[in-house]
């Protein structure tokens, strides 16, 4: 069978098919998973800067005075709204806030060096007690010029890399 030139051929011109689609489906899913990081960076930092914002906001009237008993948003709300883990350094971000977590709990060394309107992508990080690696985007707080602290949203790598299923 496969001694006759028109079988080789036809065989051959499968096999080229088929090798051809499997190339195609890898770069495809590699492309998609490419974007999808992308994208969820994109979202991160948007809701960082809200969560940046809104921290500045209640650490500026704390220090005025003007802000007095329990906050009306925590930690667990942002993380709800956001699907993403909240982590910091710096100044409490809110009253009671000893489930909120820490860089130091992400294994993401803080950097006091970011400018006001910088944001710093963590590309993979894996937080104490997490079987998972995180993407996660952080924005500096600031006291009048001072950097004082840092807040990071951060999502499950897993989960960013695995979206491309959803389509299938």
């Amino acid at each position: 069978m496969l001694q006759s030139l028109r079988a080789r051929l036809a065989f051959l011109f499968a096999g080229t098919l088929v090798l051809a689609t499997v190339i195609a489906a890898v770069v495809v899913v590699s492309l998609y998973q490419s974007y999808n990081r992308d994208q969820t960076v994109a979202q991160l930092r948007k809701q960082v800067d809200g969560l940046r914002i809104y921290y500045q906001k209640v650490f500026d009237e704390s220090r005025t005075g003007k802000v007095h008993g329990p906050q009306p948003i925590d930690s667990a709300t942002f993380q709800t709204v956001s699907a993403a883990e909240v982590f910091y350094t710096g100044p409490p971000l809110f009253r009671g806030a000893s489930k909120t977590r820490t860089l130091t709990d992400a294994n993401i060394p803080a950097n006091f060096d970011l400018q006001r309107d910088e944001r710093q992508v963590y590309s993979s990080f894996r937080p104490k007690g997490a079987t998972r690696d995180y993407i996660g985007v952080g924005a500096p707080i600031f006291s009048g010029s001072q950097n004082v602290g840092e807040v990071v949203l951060g999502r499950p790598l897993a989960d960013v890399n695995n979206a491309w299923k959803n389509i299938i």
